[in-house]
């Protein structure tokens, strides 16, 4: 399957800002009014590169961007809510834990790991000025992608979700299903020098042995890396 096809295939269907120039946005609020955020202009709050990526991926629902996960937020409750997010730049978003995929467990921790996310919601004015709402890219779920046959020798597209001390990336596959790659694979492919890099990736995969005992919810094989692909298609 080729990249623009898989990832066609979990692609949002919702309204998004429209964009009218480099760098220049229309946003809709939810009273439909529209406001143009031009992320070029010294007198914007919304200027600079670190916006113009937010804005892109909100007007562009093929496009991915790197996101840190800084740190886990709770409700007034104690509750695990998600995760705030930076983009760089002091700009910073709220990935919900209904929106965050693999890190959903409240036992595994996104904190620190680099992520792929996309933009769901801007605002633009008003007391949520500068708010975004974004999720984390995911092969599972009810948008989940799918495929027809998933068994040794599959070449298929994966995520890099998170890595073991034990020197493995984990990647999350199309039916629920897990790989594991080896990290010095990843690091030689992605021209990387640190682990921290690798994650928030999408990596085409030929599958292996399948892996038994192993901690994942789902079928869980090895995989060899044969080639990477950045956020946007």
């Amino acid at each position: 399957m080729a990249f623009n096809d898989f990832m066609n295939s979990f692609r949002r269907k919702d309204p998004s800002p429209r964009s009218t120039g480099e760098g220049v946005y229309e946003v809709i609020n939810s009273e439909g009014e529209i406001y143009v955020v031009d992320t070029n202009d010294k007198g914007c709050k919304f200027r600079g590169p670190a916006w113009k990526n937010v804005l892109s991926s909100a007007a562009d629902e093929s496009l991915y961007i790197p996101a840190e996960a800084f740190y886990r937020k709770r409700s007034q409750g104690g509750d695990f809510a998600g995760y705030e997010v930076h983009f760089g730049q002091d700009v910073k978003g709220f990935m919900p834990r209904s929106r965050s995929g693999y890190y959903y467990d409240e036992n595994r921790d996104a904190t620190g790991k680099r992520l792929s996310v996309r933009v769901l919601q801007f605002y633009p004015q008003g007391p949520k000025a500068g708010n975004v709402v974004v999720e984390m890219a995911q092969l599972h779920g009810k948008n989940g992608v799918k495929v027809e046959k998933i068994n040794r020798g599959s070449s298929l597209w994966g995520l890099a979700v998170d890595y073991r001390e034990e020197g493995y990336l984990i990647l999350e596959l199309p039916n629920r299903h897990f790989g594991l790659a080896n990290i010095s694979e990843a690091l030689w492919i992605t021209r990387r020098s640190a682990k921290e890099a690798l994650t928030g990736r999408f990596y085409h995969v030929t599958l292996g042995q399948p892996i038994s005992n192993n901690p994942l919810p789902g079928p869980t094989y090895q995989v060899n890396i044969t080639n990477v692909q950045e956020d946007r298609l």
